[in-house]
């Protein structure tokens, strides 16, 4: 039996439904091709869903992996410049309004992402060793966002160039989201302990910590 137990019930499960309504969105854009309205429409659909799940548990914990999320999806913005303009292997569609080098809906993405991931690690934790949780949420984040990426490729949302790819997705894509993941279980086991303003802080270094992830997986592939 596992040592950690979190206020996780079987109503969270909500959070699974709304990555499958997000990514159905996206599946409709990349056959019809519909740009970046589409993605802010996605995006703000998924966000206002997570925000009312967020507001009808009312779970601290759940509260403070949502600060946790935005500030890491802010703290991206970063890692986007460097892919957009020093790399220039991420392209954006161009339509819609941008924080710096990335589209307004970003940070949003990201928070929901890391949410989501965060609390598949802290379900899985009070099931499996610490280790394996880790690792399988991490799987489950290298495979799951990159089959996004794709979609987004395919419904003009996004495009990535200059580098080794796996069709249309980059394999430093692929490795830098496994390694995002990867200490995720255990950031969310300390957020369960701390309060908020600890969310926030952890967001931020997250944020940084995907950007190393990204440099670290594009020396890795050669990109």
């Amino acid at each position: 039996m596992s040592q950690y137990k979190f206020n996780l019930i079987k109503d969270d499960l909500f959070l699974l439904y709304i990555n499958i309504a997000g990514t159905s969105i996206a599946i409709i854009s990349a056959i019809f091709h519909l740009g970046w309205i589409s993605a802010t429409i996605d995006i703000t659909i998924v966000s206002t869903l997570y925000l009312i799940h967020i507001l009808r548990r009312k779970d601290p914990l759940l509260t403070k992996m949502l600060v946790f999320g935005i500030s890491a999806g802010l703290a991206e913005l970063f890692a986007d410049h460097w892919l957009v303009s020093i790399k220039q292997t991420l392209v954006y569609n161009p339509g819609g309004w941008f924080l710096w080098n990335s589209p307004v809906y970003m940070p949003f993405s990201w928070a929901g992402m890391l949410l989501s991931i965060s609390c598949l690690g802290l379900y899985l934790v009070m099931r499996m060793p610490l280790w394996k949780a880790s690792l399988l949420a991490a799987v489950v984040m290298g495979v799951y966002v990159p089959s996004y990426e794709a979609l987004a490729n395919f419904a003009n949302w996004w495009l990535y160039k200059n580098a080794p790819m796996l069709g249309s997705v980059p394999w430093f894509i692929i490795l830098g989201e496994f390694l995002t993941a990867l200490p995720l279980t255990i950031i969310g086991i300390q957020i369960f302990k701390r309060g908020v303003f600890f969310a926030a802080f952890s967001g931020a270094l997250g944020g940084v910590w995907i950007w190393c992830a990204y440099a670290i997986a594009w020396r890795i592939t050669g990109s």
